[in-house]
């Protein structure tokens, strides 16, 4: 389930680089990735196994910070900075 969500993270954002998706049509295709993203991390947080918990308990507790990196414009700014590599380019 994990990678097929982070599989539409990725195919969004290139739909977007490509031009097939304007900035709110990438917003709002975004936000039930997220919910599910968060959901996920919420039951990784419930399953009481020592580090995972405690990892997505922190992820969570930024989710704030996370998500504010999910807009075009940052994930641009994430790709230049990272290289050709990055963001499955």
């Amino acid at each position: 389930m994990a990678l097929k969500i982070t599989g539409l993270l990725f195919d969004y954002w290139h739909d977007y680089k490509a031009g097939k998706l304007d900035r709110a049509t990438f917003r709002a295709w975004m936000a039930p990735v997220r919910a599910q993203i968060e959901a996920m991390l919420e039951r990784a947080v419930a399953s009481d196994i020592d580090d995972l918990a405690g990892l997505c308990a922190n992820i969570l507790e930024h989710r704030v910070a996370l998500w504010s990196n999910a807009t075009p414009e940052r994930l641009q700014s994430m790709s230049v900075l990272l290289g050709p590599e990055s963001l499955c380019s």
